[in-house]
């Protein structure tokens, strides 16, 4: 009975992991971290993976709150942009920096171990951003299928406008570079096209009547107004008393329509037979010249363009209205502020186009084997020369915000087939991140007893994390919990602790076995075995 009624005394929202169990988890994956990284010599791509790992917390944060919401919104969109910079660049600065050091090679199988090295390092820095990712986000528990949705969300809409400029600049440049013959370009063609449309609505030449293009004026004139006649609120504004006059218009224009129709059939056809030989003789010179001025009128013609404009316009605008009036006042801004945060960054590539591009051009000439640098300078320089700095940052941008976007949506599929758990995803990533890079570090130059620190400390990243989460979900967050979770990290040391002098004293023993002796097989074994024992006691 008294159990139940402290259970009843928990307020539901204290439910969070406790505070001393998290803050070892995380206290125990950065100390980790920051060791290996400095032991590999990789702090500047560890400073990276932090940059990404805060701004995926923030973003997370920021994209579900329930208050300021077009404000949070718009941030959140913000912190995407360096979520995929720090993150991809993160691995692109490892992967240059490790292959100026270790190419080239002098011979093809040092070329192939220089390969595997760098390939253990890349994982390490991978493995690294993973745990920094974890000890963020475990603090408030802050990866869910509701706010990786959320995020997701906001990054596509972030995503539409640099996507939009970057299309729009390449695509300038390709249609005024692109050579379809000697004589013309792309652009030419297109520039021809509009004049010949232009000239053809607009002003014909006077040497032969063109009755179809003022007949597709006349038609598209009256369809449109149609149209707007019947979406735009007129009667609202008129009045009802007006209603009989107002469906008169409509049917008339209607009508109208219709006649245009055989109107375009009736000057299509004219236009050709006048201008074959044979049917233009049987056409006096008076009656030729007459039709030629009376498809003429170009005051006409441009009053009649004119006015298809305006409707269309006053068509866009009420289709606009209509949806915003749909929509609760807030919903617009708030499903939008993510397109101001694309705008926003878009303006800012554009500002920063030209030096970013020059530094970071030269950084990676300098930083590149000296083998492909020469390749990539001269392909990189005529890539410049083609598009220009500003369509080069903006498809970096695009780049970095898809990256982005793919982080998000691979820790969301991740939990979706279960890979991830619903709960303690933070103590998950961190534990995973931190034993990957110790085992892959341990393939360098990791010194052994790191090796198994993080080895050690990876199971107690999780094993703090998740037992910080069991007492806070079972007797709330705020209860004193710090006795039980030092018994508990204690015992999980001290399990650790002597897996790992086990492990020390094997490896140090090893280098006097030879397993050409069969009679050192039986010590393996018996490591191995006592190693699989002491795993299997720990997780329980």
């Amino acid at each position: 009975m008294a159990s139940q009624t402290h259970s009843a005394a928990v307020d539901e929202s204290t439910w969070r992991p406790t505070r001393q169990g998290t803050l070892v988890s995380v206290g125990v994956t950065i100390m980790l971290t920051t060791l290996i990284a400095a032991s590999l010599g990789l702090l500047i791509p560890l400073a990276t993976a932090w940059v990404a790992a805060l701004t995926f917390a923030g973003g997370l944060w920021l994209a579900t709150q329930s208050s300021w919401r077009v404000l949070a919104q718009y941030l959140a969109g913000l912190l995407v942009a360096p979520l995929g910079l720090a993150a991809a660049g993160g691995l692109t600065y490892a992967a240059l920096s490790l292959s100026s050091t270790r190419f080239p090679q002098p011979t093809a199988a040092q070329g192939a171990t220089a390969i595997l090295s760098v390939s253990a390092q890349l994982i390490v820095v991978a493995s690294l951003m993973l745990a920094v990712f974890g000890a963020c986000v475990a603090i408030a528990d802050l990866v869910t299928q509701t706010s990786l949705h959320a995020l997701v969300h906001v990054t596509y809409r972030t995503l539409i406008i640099p996507v939009l400029a970057a299309t729009t600049l390449a695509t300038t440049a390709i249609l005024g570079t692109a050579t379809l013959s000697q004589q013309q370009t792309l652009a030419t063609l297109v520039h021809d096209g509009v004049a010949v449309v232009t000239t053809y609505f607009l002003s014909p030449a006077a040497t032969a009547p063109n009755l179809s293009s003022i007949a597709l004026l006349l038609f598209t004139t009256t369809a449109t107004l149609a149209l707007a006649l019947r979406a735009l609120p007129v009667l609202e504004v008129v009045g009802t008393a007006h209603e009989e006059t107002f469906q008169t218009i409509q049917t008339r224009l209607r009508k109208l329509t219709s006649v245009f129709v055989l109107l375009i059939i009736a000057g299509v056809l004219t236009d050709a037979l006048l201008r074959q030989q044979q049917f233009r003789a049987e056409v006096s010179d008076p009656l030729y010249q007459s039709l030629i001025t009376a498809t003429q009128v170009e005051p006409l013609r441009i009053v009649l363009a004119v006015s298809i404009s305006v409707t269309l316009g006053l068509l866009a605008i009420s289709y606009v209205l209509k949806r915003i009036a749909q929509a609760s006042a807030a919903v617009p801004f708030e499903r939008y502020s993510a397109l101001l945060s694309g705008a926003t960054l878009t303006a800012a590539a554009l500002v920063v186009a030209t030096p970013l591009v020059e530094t970071t051009q030269a950084f990676i000439i300098t930083t590149l084997p000296t083998t492909m640098a020469p390749s990539y300078q001269r392909l990189s320089e005529g890539i410049i020369a083609f598009y220009g700095p500003p369509t080069i940052t903006l498809v970096a941008l695009t780049a970095t915000l898809i990256s982005a976007a793919g982080i998000i949506a691979g820790f969301r599929i991740s939990m979706w087939v279960r890979l991830l758990p619903s709960k303690t995803v933070g103590p998950v990533l961190a534990s995973v991140g931190v034993f990957v890079a110790s085992a892959f570090g341990g393939v360098e130059s990791l010194p052994g007893w790191l090796l198994f620190a993080g080895i050690v400390g990876s199971f107690v990243a999780w094993d703090s994390g998740h037992f910080a989460w069991q007492l806070g979900h079972e007797i709330g967050r705020h209860t004193p919990t710090r006795n039980i979770e030092a018994v508990h990290l204690a015992a999980t040391l001290t399990i650790g602790g002597a897996a790992s002098a086990i492990a020390l004293i094997a490896l140090n023993y090893a280098t006097t076995l030879s397993f050409i002796d069969p009679t050192t097989i039986p010590a393996a074994l018996v490591g191995a075995a006592a190693a699989i024992f002491l795993l299997v006691f720990a997780l329980k």
